[in-house]
């Protein structure tokens, strides 16, 4: 197990720093945004600006958490700090909910009062924004950092969504300069709220159910169940749990019926090798069992109601 966690934290390190990197940029675009949203009197700029905020903490956040995860685990905290990372996704999720409530309503609010946006200003914002948010998903967007880390995956997700905002807010400006409708600041601020919503929803989901312990989405109990039980010399398996402690650490435990106790020592690394491979679980505490109805009559078994050996 300290062999498994020690690999796991040696990834954090470079983990760490490129979400410190992205937190610079977005929190200085994001200042760059509010300022000209308040100069140009543009909602959608003012909206944007406050998400890009709200994910900048939420970077910060994923930095902190990627080095409390890197710390050694500990006699009070034996499978160490991994689980900081989930933790901190849940909370800038909701964190994320509240924002968006924020701007929905003041977004409803300006649609039934006139507002002059100036659309210049929004175009040249949202298209140093996109330039912005793309170096960052080419920074964070490594396919192996994605998969293994969720605060990566929650950074990564948050800048997707940046990307879209800033499209939708260069179409807002370009909009308001070539047409004159101030209208469409607020209406594509509804529009990037709800665009905000479900992928934060979505991950708030994934975050809650590692929290709450849940079996992985990807895995079905069932199957693994029964393919550990094509193992030679395994008869059955049974009371099997599944569960992820931090991003992609999946840790198993379950019963394994087996003939003769003997045999072990040759069963367990069978089955250790099948659940790595096929389920990318890497780490597995298994209990052996004897089946009584097995027993050689002929020997004492303590497992059997005629307490023979076997």
């Amino acid at each position: 197990m300290e062999d498994l966690l020690n690999t796991h934290h040696q990834s954090n390190p470079h983990i760490k720093n490129k979400l410190l990197i992205a937190t610079a940029l977005i929190f200085i675009f994001s200042a760059a945004e509010a300022i000209s949203g308040v100069l140009s009197h543009s909602l959608v700029l003012l909206s944007d600006a406050s998400h890009t905020a709200a994910d900048g903490v939420t970077l910060a956040l994923a930095a902190f958490a990627a080095w409390m995860s890197s710390k050694p685990s500990s006699r009070k905290h034996t499978y160490g700090f991994g689980r900081a990372e989930v933790i901190v996704t849940w909370f800038s999720s909701l964190a994320l909910i509240g924002v968006i409530i924020i701007i929905f309503i003041e977004a409803i609010h300006r649609l039934h009062q006139q507002h002059q946006v100036n659309g210049n200003i929004v175009m040249l914002i949202a298209a140093s924004g996109f330039l912005v948010n793309m170096i960052m998903a080419l920074l964070l967007g490594h396919k192996k950092d994605s998969e293994s880390n969720i605060n990566v995956k929650s950074a990564l997700l948050h800048i997707l969504t940046d990307i879209m905002g800033c499209s939708l807010v260069l179409i807002s400006g370009a909009l308001i300069y070539f047409t004159n409708w101030h209208q469409i600041d607020p209406i594509f601020s509804i529009i990037i709220c709800v665009l905000i919503l479900f992928s934060t929803i979505k991950l708030l989901r994934e975050s809650l159910l590692i929290l709450m312990e849940g079996v992985p989405k990807n895995i079905d109990p069932d199957q693994v169940q029964q393919a550990m039980a094509t193992i030679c010399d395994v008869k059955s398996v049974h009371d099997i749990h599944i569960w992820t402690l931090t991003s992609n650490m999946v840790l198993l435990t379950a019963h394994v019926v087996i003939k003769d106790f003997n045999l072990w020592p040759q069963i367990i690394p069978k089955l250790q090798l099948l659940l790595k491979e096929k389920f990318a679980i890497m780490h597995a505490t298994m209990q052996p069992e004897v089946d009584t109805n097995e027993c050689d009559p002929e020997k004492i078994c303590p497992y059997c109601k005629n307490e023979k050996l076997y």
